[in-house]
Parts: structure tokens; C-alpha cells; sequence
């Protein structure tokens, strides 16, 4: 079992267990909605039952610090923003429900926003072998601008920072500039 910022939650053969929030719904939405846009590397709605949703558990290790290395390289930065882009195109089209509620109470969908992931950093990221082959955790997906999105990987994995900032990569670790 694991403790995220949200849930516990509970990893079972293929499948991830998380508890049902009043925003699951929404997510579940989105989720549907990438499948069958055929985006890939991203968690498919199993199941929902006794207060639980169930999501497929895609293989491989989240981003947490120490970091892998493939985040400390243009591959790692790359292979994000090859995601987002497409996950970008994906979403553009999609139009939750007006009754949609999110994990930000007060935000709702209009035209000309995107559903943003509204988390995107490395801790939400699965890598292996330098390969990224998932974003999770969607809870704070809302309504939005995608340069948000686009902000977040850049504030959390380009080095804005210091070197002696130990949230962000030291820029004389990469090779980014």
C-alpha cells in the first residue's frame, strides 16, 4: 500500500485500488475518453465497486528522488514533452459533462480550455530502462490552459533553479542548455 497526497493506495496483480472521491467520475471521463482516442500511457478505468475504483497498473518506476537518471537528460525532458504534446492533441476535443465536478470545487470546463492533468510532475511519472511508459494519478485533472501543463514540466524538470535547490535539477547535471 502506498500514500499519496489524495489516497492509499493499494497495487493488486494488474490493477491499482484506489478510494472513490467526489471528482472520480470526472476522471473516469477523461480516462474513457483517452482510451478511446487511443492514447496510450495512461491508466484505463477497470472497474468501481464498493467505493473503490480499480485503474491498470502500468509497469515500471515512478519518478520519486533520487530521480532516475533518464529525468536528468534532454531523453527524460524529451520523451515528457513528446507525451504532453499528445496528450494535448488527444484532449482538445473533449467536452466533460456540464455537471462535471473536479477536485477544484469551482472550476468549470468552457470553450477553448483543455482538461489539463494539473499534476505533472516526475512523482507522477513511470519509467523503465529510460523509457517513460505512463502518466498517473489524474485526481487534479481540470479544466485549463495547456501551457499550465507545459509550465509544470518546465518548473519541475528544467533547471530554473539553483544547483543547490533540491527541487529542481542542477543545471550542470544536463544537458538541457
Amino acid at each position: 500500500m502506498n500514500r499519496g497526497a489524495l489516497n492509499t493506495v493499494e497495487h493488486i496483480g494488474s490493477l491499482v485500488r484506489r478510494p472513490v472521491n467526489r471528482w472520480t467520475s470526472a476522471v473516469h471521463g477523461l480516462l474513457r475518453f483517452l482510451e478511446d482516442a487511443g492514447l496510450g500511457r495512461v491508466p484505463r478505468v477497470a472497474d468501481l465497486k464498493d467505493g473503490y475504483e480499480e485503474l491498470s497498473y502500468i509497469e515500471g518506476k515512478a519518478g520519486l528522488r533520487p530521480w532516475p537518471e533518464v529525468l536528468k537528460t534532454d531523453s527524460g525532458l524529451s520523451q515528457l514533452a513528446g507525451f504532453l504534446k499528445s496528450y494535448h492533441l488527444a484532449v482538445k476535443d473533449y467536452v466533460p459533462p456540464e455537471e462535471t465536478e473536479w477536485c477544484a470545487p469551482d472550476v468549470k470546463w468552457q470553450p477553448g480550455l483543455i482538461i489539463r492533468h494539473g499534476d505533472l510532475g516526475p512523482w507522477n511519472t513511470i519509467w523503465h530502462d529510460g523509457v517513460l511508459q505512463g502518466v498517473i494519478d489524474w485526481d487534479f485533472a481540470e479544466p485549463g490552459e495547456a501551457v499550465t501543463d507545459l509550465a509544470q514540466i518546465a518548473w519541475y524538470l528544467v533547471p530554473l533553479r539553483a544547483a543547490a535547490n533540491p527541487g529542481g535539477r542542477s543545471a550542470t547535471k544536463n544537458r538541457l542548455y
